[in-house]
C-alpha cells in the first residue's frame, strides 16, 4: 500500500495576532513515526510538509502523486497540546486531493477530530478520522482498509450513518515505536529560535503530563504519563547526530524533567557518548534541583522554559498548577547561576484574572529576571478542559464546535472583554520585547548597530 502523509499549510483567518502566529518550523514527528511503522511493514510512505515548504492547499496536487491513502494532520505533534482553532486549510487540502484522486482514502489525525470527530466527518471528502494517538489505530486501519468495521477503537467514519468509536488505544511502551523516518523530511528546513547550531530536530522522550492544570489540553495523549528509557532515547540522538548531522535538539515533552532519575541518566549518557549537542526543554519548576541542573548543563542544555502563568496566588491556586511564585523565583535564579538560560511564560485572561493581576504578573516576571519573558499566552478554552466547561456553563461558548471556542478566548470567569484581552496582550508583548532588547543591547538599543542589524535581518527574511 502506498501512503502519503501531509502536514498542510495552515493559516488563521482570525484577526488576533496571537491566533495567527500559531505554527512553528518543527518536524511533523507524528507523521514520521507513522511513516516508519508503514515502512517496517513493507508499505510505501512519503511525507510532504506543506507548511515548512509553504505549499498552499490550491497548489498541493502539483506536489503529490497517486497514493492509496493520504493522511492529513490538522495540527503537528508540537501543537497537540495547543492546536490552532482554524483548520480550514486542512479541509481545503483534502478537497484538492480528492478532486485529483477521488478513489484514494483520506485519513484525518490530530486533536480536532479526536474531540469532535462528527464535526470533521461532515466534510464529504474525509473518509476516516482517528481519535487520540494515531499509531495503533492507523496500523489497524491499514490492515482493514476495506473493512473498517473491524477496527473497534479510535476510528470514526461514515457508513450510511456516522460511526463514532471511542478513543483508540495508546502506546504503553514508547520504546516499541520505531525511530521517526527523519530521512523522509528535509531536515535542513527546521529550526528553533533559541538554538543556533544547525541542523536541528525535535525529539520526544515522553508523552502526557501527570499534572492537572485547568487550562491544559491533553486529549491526544490519553491519561497515563509514559516515558522512553534513556538507552532508547540516546540511540535516536546518536542516529540524528551521525546520519543527519544534527547539532541542536528541542525535547518536545510536556514535562521533560518529571522523572529526575531518568533525566539525570539520559544526561549522563549524552556526556559519555560525547554528543556535543546543544538543547532545550520545558519543565516545571518543581521538577528540577541543583544537582540535576548541573548535569543538564554538562550535557549541553542551553535553555529551559518555565511556566509562571500568573503572579496572583489566588489565580495560580485556582489553576491547580501546584507551584508558588517563590518556587519560580528560586528555580529561575538557580538555573541562571548554573549557566542555563531561562524563559518565563505567563498567561493572559485566566479564570479569576484581573487588570491588577496582569500588571503584577509582568512586573514579577521582570523582578524574577529570566533571560527571556514570553510574549504572554492568551488563555484558550480548549474543548473539554475545565475552563471550556466553565465557558459552556456561563453561556460564553454557545456550541461544541471548534470555531465557537473563539468566543471564550481570554474572557471566561474574569472581567475582560475580547478587546481588552487584545490590548493587554499587545502591551505585554511590546513591553517584554523592549525589556529583552534593553538587556541585550543596552537602554539605547534602538541606536545599537547589532540591534539594527537584527531588525534588518528580520525584514529581509
Amino acid at each position: 500500500m502506498k501512503t502519503t502523509l501531509i502536514k498542510p499549510f495552515l493559516r488563521s483567518r482570525f484577526k488576533e495576532p496571537y491566533l495567527r502566529e500559531f505554527d512553528r518550523p518543527r518536524q511533523p514527528i507524528d507523521l514520521a513515526i507513522l511513516a516508519a511503522l508503514l515502512l517496517r511493514k513493507g508499505h510505501e510512505a512519503k511525507i510532504l510538509d506543506a507548511f515548512i515548504l509553504k505549499i498552499k492547499p490550491e497548489d498541493i496536487t502539483r506536489h503529490i502523486e497517486h497514493s492509496d491513502v493520504f493522511v492529513v494532520a490538522t495540527a503537528g505533534y508540537d501543537r497537540w497540546q495547543c492546536p490552532n482553532l482554524d483548520y480550514s486549510d486542512a479541509i481545503e487540502t483534502v478537497n484538492f486531493i480528492k478532486k485529483k484522486y477521488p478513489n484514494s482514502r483520506v485519513v484525518i489525525i490530530g486533536p480536532h477530530g479526536t474531540v469532535r470527530p462528527e464535526e470533521l466527518l461532515k466534510y464529504d471528502n474525509i473518509d476516516f478520522v482517528i481519535r487520540g494517538e494515531p499509531e495503533i489505530t492507523f496500523m489497524d486501519l491499514v490492515k482493514n482498509i476495506n473493512k473498517p468495521e473491524f477496527v473497534k477503537k479510535g476510528l470514526c467514519y461514515k457508513k450510511n450513518e456516522l460511526v463514532i468509536n471511542p478513543v483508540g488505544d495508546f502506546v504503553e511502551d514508547l520504546d516499541k515505536l520505531p525511530m521517526p523516518a527523519y530521512d523522509l523530511l528535509q531536515m535542513e528546513n527546521y529550526n528553533h529560535p533559541m538554538l543556533k547550531k544547525k541542523n536541528f530536530s525535535i525529539v520526544i522522550t515522553s508523552r502526557n503530563c501527570p499534572f492537572g492544570c485547568k487550562f491544559c489540553f491533553r486529549e491526544m495523549y490519553g491519561k497515563g504519563y509514559r516515558v522512553r528509557t534513556p538507552k532508547n532515547v540516546i540511540g535516536e540522538l546518536k542516529a540524528l547526530c551521525n546520519k543527519f548531522n544534527v547539532k541542536s535538539v528541542y525535547f518536545q515533552d510536556l514535562e521533560f524533567c518529571m522523572d529526575k532519575k531518568r533525566t539525570f541518566e539520559l544526561c549522563n549518557l549524552m556526556v559519555e557518548d560525547n554528543l556535543n549537542l546543544e538543547w532545550g526543554c520545558t519543565t516545571r519548576v518543581t521538577s528540577v534541583d541543583e544537582e540535576l541542573l548541573i548535569k543538564m548543563k554538562e550535557a549541553g542544555c542551553m535553555f529551559i522554559a518555565y511556566g509562571l502563568e500568573t503572579a496572583d496566588e489566588d489565580v495560580l491556586n485556582n489553576l491547580n498548577k501546584g507551584i508558588t511564585i517563590n518556587n519560580v523565583r528560586d528555580i529561575v535564579t538557580l538555573t541562571k547561576r548554573v549557566g542555563i538560560k531561562t524563559i518565563l511564560t505567563y498567561m493572559v485572561g485566566l479564570p479569576r484574572d484581573s487588570r491588577e493581576a496582569q500588571e503584577k504578573s509582568f512586573e514579577v516576571c521582570k523582578n524574577i529576571n529570566p533571560d527571556v519573558i514570553g510574549d504572554g499566552v492568551v488563555c484558550v478554552p480548549y474543548p473539554d478542559t475545565p475552563i471550556y466547561k466553565k465557558g459552556r456553563e456561563l453561556g460564553i461558548i454557545k456550541s461544541d464546535s471548534w470555531g465557537d471556542v473563539y468566543s471564550g478566548i481570554g474572557t471566561i470567569d474574569n472581567p475582560f472583554t475580547k478587546k481588552e484581552v487584545d490590548r493587554i496582550w499587545k502591551k505585554h508583548r511590546m513591553d517584554a520585547r523592549i525589556w529583552r532588547y534593553k538587556k541585550e543591547y543596552g537602554n539605547a538599543f534602538f541606536a545599537n548597530p547589532k540591534f539594527l542589524a537584527r531588525v534588518f535581518k528580520s525584514i529581509v527574511k
